[in-house]
């Protein structure tokens, strides 16, 4: 599991390699034009790769854009200064044009995460109330869907809920439940449809005074969990809070009604919802044990990591 201290330093990690490139561009000096190109190329893919994959919800999601925007800016001052120098020394261009290469074949395959084979299904909604949200995974390339990816299940979809900070939690290193803006916030029925299984028991794992290691069956690592047969899929809404479904077994419930809250439960690192999809046909101990098997959309878009966006 990947404790608070660790989803710390997985945040730092990523401001650091966010905003190394602009640094590093608006300090080195000038080069000729070949090399002066490969170098901001090299730039361009390890900045992009960074905002399309880098943990930034650890830290904070509105410093990706600023990353962003500080290595285009590197980049102009960068361009001027190699004017006004009348050019630069010459470098080897083949050195930068390999690591270049390599980035930006990274960030391709980090942009086939927002394209799915075969017709998804299309939610319409997030089945969330109100607030900021970022995608911690989701989408169909396992640079962007990580964990999904390793159990063959990529089309699921992991959603945290944002702090005014843009991080998911109160501080750096949260220690309790509570510090995590996501735990508690009401999960809604993503359409109108009925309640085709329930799990409400399995404990959140983490207590005041930090994680708690607990041993998760294979069939139980999504926790409690509320699944809806809607028109076109079966939808679970999983690693629920302890004791929070307001719904039973055959139930019908109305799109945007609660059915749960979010919280820690099964093999979860921390307070998120995990949604996945399933055929209408699929066994329900499938549903229940596995993560997702039907491409996912909501209103016609892929969310993959770092989509942060916000429900009114």
């Amino acid at each position: 599991m990947l404790s608070p201290e660790n989803a710390a330093l997985a945040g730092a990690v990523t401001v650091v390699f966010g905003f190394a490139p602009a640094i590093f561009i608006a300090v080195a000096p000038p080069r000729a034009a070949a090399a002066a190109s490969m170098r901001l190329l090299t730039g361009v893919g390890l900045t992009v790769l960074a905002m399309r994959i880098g943990a930034w919800a650890f830290a904070s999601t509105y410093l990706c854009n600023v990353a962003g925007g500080a290595f285009f800016v590197a980049s102009l001052l960068s361009m001027a200064r190699a004017m006004r120098a009348g050019g630069g020394k010459r470098g080897i261009a083949l050195a930068w044009a390999v690591p270049a290469l390599a980035l930006l074949g990274l960030v391709g395959w980090a942009i086939t995460g927002s394209f799915y084979q075969g017709t998804p299904i299309d939610l319409g909604v997030v089945p969330l109330g109100p607030g900021t949200y970022s995608v911690l995974q989701g989408g169909s390339s396992p640079l962007t869907n990580p964990f999904h990816d390793k159990l063959t299940e990529r089309a699921a979809v992991d959603l945290v809920k944002l702090e005014a900070s843009g991080n998911r939690a109160k501080m750096l290193v949260p220690h309790a439940l509570a510090d995590y803006a996501s735990f508690g916030a009401p999960v809604l029925s993503p359409c109108d449809g009925e309640v085709a299984a329930v799990l409400a028991t399995e404990p959140d794992g983490l207590k005041a005074d930090g994680p708690v290691a607990i041993a998760v069956p294979m069939d139980e690592r999504n926790g409690n969990y509320v699944v809806v047969k809607c028109e076109h899929a079966l939808v679970k809404l999983g690693q629920l809070q302890q004791g929070s479904a307001r719904v039973v077994v055959g139930a019908r419930v109305r799109r945007g009604q609660e059915v749960a809250r979010i919280g820690n439960s099964g093999n979860s690192p921390e307070p998120h919802l995990h949604i996945g999809a399933f055929p209408l046909e699929t066994p329900m101990d499938r549903v229940v044990s596995a993560s997702g098997d039907a491409p996912l959309t909501f209103a016609d878009h892929v969310l993959v990591a770092n989509t942060v966006f916000t429900i009114e």
